[in-house]
């Protein structure tokens, strides 16, 4: 993703937003444990999500929220890409 032509304003503006949201989410909890914790933590976005959807600013809201805790439970779960579900340790 090239992030330095002027088209791609939003996607930098979301990314910068994204960002915030992770540090701000590290700084007040520290990291994630578990999958438990990080579908603890998500399912009440997705909720606030799904009743806020007649409202663009609040969806917006809740989606960057919802992503950063996934960006961090990938990060502090030290998920890898290519690795199954059916090997390695099990997420706890």
């Amino acid at each position: 993703m090239n992030l330095n032509t002027d088209t791609n304003g939003r996607e930098r503006e979301i990314l910068c937003e994204l960002l915030k949201e992770y540090r701000k989410l590290h700084e007040g909890r520290g990291l994630i444990h578990s999958a438990h914790e990080a579908y603890a933590l998500m399912l009440p976005k997705l909720e606030a999500f799904w009743s806020d959807t007649k409202c663009r600013r609040a969806c917006r809201k809740q989606l960057i929220e919802i992503a950063a805790i996934a960006i961090s439970s990938l990060l502090d779960l030290q998920l890898r890409q290519g690795i199954s579900s059916h090997e390695g340790e099990a997420m706890g």
